[in-house]
């Protein structure tokens, strides 16, 4: 069973992920900001990690290098409501396999999980 991270500082859509991940038989691991991921990261050994961009403390760009600077085989799928595109080019750049605008329909969330959990794997 796959283990995923999810950080994000809106607590409804924490809820909603992890509702959403758990009822499609992953195993959810919450944290509300990325100030603590790089910790959470080395104890829970995720296999992905679903990423906001815009979080008190340490954003998800700071958060994205943490993560592969202790596993860069961690797949990072970066979120954001931010509709600018460079935020986007930026979370790419910075090493995010996948980028997804907020809102966003779950059942393309769970298909973005699926294909880079399987690329993670190949």
């Amino acid at each position: 069973m796959s283990k995923i991270l999810v950080v994000d500082d809106e607590p409804t859509v924490g809820r909603i992920l992890r509702r959403t991940l758990e009822k499609a038989g992953y195993t959810v691991i919450e944290l509300a900001d990325g100030a603590g991921v790089a910790e959470l990261v080395r104890l829970e050994a995720p296999d992905l990690v679903l990423l906001d961009i815009h979080m008190p403390k340490l954003d998800g760009i700071a958060a994205l290098l943490e993560i592969h600077d202790i596993d860069p085989r961690i797949q990072v799928i970066a979120m954001t409501g931010d509709t600018d595109p460079k935020r986007a080019k930026l979370a790419v750049e910075s090493g995010a396999c996948a980028f997804i605008s907020k809102p966003f329909e779950l059942e393309f969330l769970l298909t973005a999980v699926m294909v880079h959990l399987v690329a993670r794997r190949g």
